[in-house]
């Protein structure tokens, strides 16, 4: 009777270890399908974030000119304003000296100008 129970005991062991053995071999290939997996989605990844990374850098560059742009606009303008109000003040000194409505009307656009 032990006997009869040990065998049933072994021949259990044999099939557990049988079942082992498939599972062992069928889980080499899927670590090396998951390793594979991780290292495409990483890459993948990696490729979405380069692509944002140039797209915000383009986004800056233009950015970076625009504002160069307003630089040189403004510097411009300021040359334009300078030598408007040089203007003015020439007249005002010189012929709005003789017609005080002129000169009204001169000092409303230096006001205006700033």
């Amino acid at each position: 009777m032990l006997r009869a129970e040990l065998e049933a005991i072994l021949e259990t062991l044999n099939t557990v270890s049988t079942d082992l053995s498939v599972a062992e071999a069928d889980v080499g290939p899927k670590t090396a399908a998951t390793a594979q997996l991780q290292k495409d989605v990483k890459a993948l990844i990696g490729q979405e974030v380069e692509g944002r990374l140039k797209e915000g850098q383009n986004t800056l560059d233009v950015v970076d000119q625009d504002l160069g742009g307003c630089h040189d606009t403004h510097g411009a303008t300021r040359k334009k304003l300078k030598h408007f109000r040089e203007q003015v003040e020439k007249v005002s000194k010189n012929q709005g000296q003789r017609d005080p409505q002129l000169l009204e009307t001169l000092e409303e656009m230096l006001l205006d100008a700033n």
